[in-house]
């Protein structure tokens, strides 16, 4: 959980994707690729021109955002195509029955990835945020953050601002969890 593969693409276009499944099969990688309208070329290729039984050059896979998996409590925070890091370490923490919770932020209902999987799995600990839902307004990561664990391992994968959001609202956090 947490960990990317670099896809060699035609033209030498190099995209890194998350890894969205546990490893549990090294012989296959499952990414999320979410089609860009401003793509340079990586997620258009992918969803426009790729077919079953293309052959790519791939990465092993690498983890510069590690799950402490035996955590005594897990806050996840996902933006947008930042679920897709996420969402591996939601199952293998529901795998491992150890305690999370994930805040998921999005634009709209039809933006949000892995929605209806992510209700199944765990209702009670999944909180959804939906920007056009609430009159525009971003997901408060300073409410959540201040009501985690004091203990709890936290990460959070989205967009710059949301980065700069959570950075903010940690700075006081013991650094490391």
């Amino acid at each position: 959980p947490g960990a990317h593969i670099d896809l060699h693409l035609p033209g030498g276009l190099i995209r890194q994707f998350s890894l969205v499944v546990p490893a549990s099969n090294h012989d296959i990688y499952v990414v999320g690729v979410k089609r860009d309208e401003n793509s340079r070329g990586g997620s258009r290729y992918i969803i426009e021109e790729m077919k079953v039984g293309d052959e790519i050059r791939l990465s092993a896979p690498r983890n510069t955002f590690p799950l402490v998996g035996d955590a005594e409590h897990v806050v996840l925070f996902a933006g947008g195509i930042g679920i897709t890091p996420i969402w591996c370490m939601v199952q293998e923490l529901a795998a491992r029955q150890r305690p999370w919770r994930l805040y998921y932020s999005c634009r709209s209902r039809d933006d949000m990835a892995f929605l209806g999987a992510l209700k199944k799995l765990a209702p009670d600990a999944v909180h959804l945020h939906f920007d056009d839902e609430a009159s525009g307004k971003f997901l408060d990561l300073g409410s959540a953050v201040a009501g985690a664990p004091a203990g709890a391992h936290l990460y959070c994968c989205g967009p710059k601002p949301m980065l700069a959001a959570f950075e903010a609202a940690t700075a006081s956090r013991p650094h490391g969890l």
